[in-house]
């Protein structure tokens, strides 16, 4: 029975306040938000909505659907046209027109930047189409390819893109001293993270080039002049632009700072086009149905600029602890996809698709378990080290962190999860997370690193958190299962240096660097790759992999000297332990099992048997080509597997009998 004095306190009930067009509606969002209290929700209407909406408090932002409330980024460009030259309009633009993300539409469609060679969106991730490589010559600060003089364009000034020699990172330049007979033109140096090596060439570096009027010499492309705002559209049919031309006006549909500490935020049950949400400081915040088209744009990597670094491009993000992304759709990014930074946070049932055009590693379609930092702490002479002290994003920091991890002072994401995510068609690697406590699990994983070099499907990153700096017996433990991981151009799944704890099993790998494995590429093609050491890795898949090369295998456990794990004798040095020591495998159908850069498996790792070595054909699966994995009861495969500590006897491979069945990918979307 309540007290006279509980009975006495006031109840506060939440309020619904709705925005839209009818008597008592709030006519914008934003004034819906300003005028609400902790713990209301404002309830947008059918329509499309063009605003920025910042919030403090801890509401709910909430939508009739994805397909019916609709935010834009974007503003249509006012019919002020004048026939410039051939096809080509143009316009002077002004006003909130002239803004720093520059993105161009015709009719709600991507258009491309000016560029040579000439890209539409569906080259992005074509590298044959969208990229030109760099001829015998090239060195450390200057491209050389007889290409350009055939172009018969002046490319002084222009926008470089570069990709260089082993392509893990890429880089924006302004090119100065171009040399038309010779083919040839500078950037400005050091690229952080590359050092110049004594070669002849930088073999395979990748580059195309965009940022000036001259490159405008095809239908569908717009170009514009910074210093003047002047715009120029050749439009895809070749007709005036009307109004039917749009701009990005907008990189945030929705950005929130919790400053409440139970009232957290929600977006819930919208869309976006040509804009994202970013939530900050958050404990318990949500992202829920919603569906992201061109969210997040860049035409330069300004945070690697020299000699002035720029700022950080906006992404998809919710910083913080206990927070949720879901039911989320992200398409056509042509830097990152989504970013959560902090702990216990969940990423699932999401489809990524069409990320990362630009081909490096810091912008990964999903990454988690990155963590606030005080960026730039501890920098060294590493090259590592070096680049991620230029990654500084004010308040905060994802993949870009600074310096080395101090253990005292930087507080890094741990017990983050990925689940029944689907991602397809990415520049680089696909789910990049720390080497702290995380799981990923029923990922369906394909066409990864079409662009750059030395990347995986699912990869635990050995910078900036690697656990030789900040374990312990539990902050290091994850977890990589019931996934599916296929035809990306290199590896499908990587523990990268110094990884501990990683437990990888249920998992089918095939097609890693077949057909699509890149040449050019100083990585090796590898279906299941796990450096470092105290893992356990057991009933995964894994076959048609590229074995083209040295260090390529279905399953490559590294047994060579590696980076040290915490109970290295001499933390100070680099390779002072044998990595995969203390690991245990079994009841993997790996055709190939290569033992990289140490002595022969059974001379260092625990391979406790139960090893299929048969290529597809031989393992006799019922039905591959349909994703249905489990072995035939005729199959060499089939309940021949051991047990061994808390796994117990049954097939060797992914699909064990008696198990529920499982699916992987998410489930609510077209795609999936």
């Amino acid at each position: 029975m309540l007290s006279a004095a509980a009975a006495t306190v006031p109840l506060i009930l939440a309020t619904i306040h709705t925005v839209g067009k009818h008597a008592g509606d709030h006519l914008t969002i934003q004034d819906c938000v300003d005028n609400a209290e902790e713990g209301d929700t404002c309830k947008i209407g059918p329509g499309i909505w063009r605003e920025e909406v910042v919030t403090s408090k801890g509401i709910t932002i909430e939508g009739e659907g994805p397909d019916v409330t609709k935010m834009y980024g974007t503003k249509s460009v006012p019919d002020n046209w004048k026939l410039w030259k051939g096809s080509i309009y143009s316009q002077d633009l002004t006003g909130e027109f002239q803004y720093r993300t520059q993105q161009v539409f015709v009719d709600d469609v991507f258009i491309s930047e000016a560029r040579w060679p000439n890209a539409d969106l569906s080259d992005m991730l074509n590298v044959t189409k969208s990229w030109k490589e760099a001829a015998y010559g090239t060195t450390y600060g200057q491209i050389t390819d007889p290409d350009l003089s055939k172009t018969n364009v002046d490319w002084n000034g222009a926008i470089a893109t570069i990709n260089p020699d082993k392509r893990v990172l890429t880089f924006t330049r302004t090119v100065w001293d171009y040399n038309k007979t010779a083919g040839t033109f500078n950037y400005s140096l050091p690229l952080p993270g590359e050092k110049p090596r004594d070669l002849k060439t930088y073999i395979g570096t990748r580059y195309f080039l965009s940022g000036i009027l001259a490159a405008l010499d095809s239908p569908g492309e717009w170009f514009l002049d910074e210093t003047t705002w002047r715009l120029y559209v050749w439009m895809p049919d070749g007709k005036p632009p009307g109004n039917r031309v749009s701009m990005k006006v907008n990189d945030l549909c929705v950005s929130g700072k919790q400053t409440s500490l139970n009232k957290p935020i929600s977006v819930k049950s919208l869309s976006m086009f040509s804009c994202t949400f970013t939530l900050l400081n958050c404990t318990g915040c949500l992202a829920n149905n919603i569906s992201l088209t061109y969210p997040s744009y860049t035409r330069r990597i300004e945070f690697l600029e020299v000699p002035v670094p720029g700022p950080m491009p906006n992404i998809t993000m919710i910083q913080g602890d206990g927070n949720t992304i879901s039911t989320v759709s992200l398409i056509h990014s042509n830097h990152g996809g989504m970013l959560t930074i902090g702990s216990n946070n969940t990423i699932t049932d999401v489809l990524v698709i069409s990320t990362d055009w630009l081909g490096t590693l810091d912008f990964p379609p999903i990454q988690i378990g990155f963590g606030p930092s005080n960026c730039g702490k501890g920098v060294d002479d590493d090259e590592h080290n070096d680049i991620r002290a230029m990654r500084t994003n004010l308040s905060h920091c994802g993949h870009w962190l600074g310096g080395k991890p101090d253990p005292l002072t930087q507080v890094m994401g741990t017990g983050n999860v990925i689940r029944h995510v689907t991602v397809t068609g990415f520049g680089n690697s696909g789910i990049v997370t720390t080497q702290l406590s995380c799981e990923v699990s029923y990922a369906h994983i394909s066409m990864g690193g079409m662009i750059g070099c030395d990347h995986a499907g699912i990869h635990a990153d050995n910078l900036p958190a690697p656990c030789m700096y900040q374990a312990n017996s539990t902050n290091c433990t994850k977890a990589i299962h019931h996934n599916v991981v296929h035809d990306c151009r290199e590896k499908c799944i990587r523990g990268d240096d110094a990884s501990l704890n990683i437990s990888a099993h249920h998992n089918v790998v095939f097609n890693c660097g077949t057909p699509y494995r890149d040449p050019r590429c100083g990585g090796s093609a590898s279906g299941l790759v796990l450096k470092g050491d105290y893992h356990l890795s057991y009933y995964n898949t894994i076959f048609n992999v590229s074995t083209r090369r040295p260090c390529h295998g279905d399953f490559v456990p590294f047994t060579g000297m590696g980076p040290p794990p915490p109970s290295c004798d001499n933390p100070g040095k680099p390779a002072c332990s044998p990595m995969n020591k203390h690991s245990t495998f079994l009841d993997i159908a790996a055709a190939v099992i290569y033992t990289a850069g140490g002595p022969p498996m059974n001379e260092s790792v625990k391979f406790s048997g139960g090893f299929y070595h048969g290529q597809l054909d031989s393992m006799q699966l019922e039905d591959p080509e349909n994703f249905n994995f489990a072995p035939k009861k005729t199959s060499p495969m089939y309940m021949t597997g051991i047990s061994h500590g808390s796994v117990p006897a049954g097939n060797i491979g992914a699909i064990q009998p008696g198990e529920p069945e499982w699916r992987a990918g998410c489930f609510s979307f077209p795609g999936c």
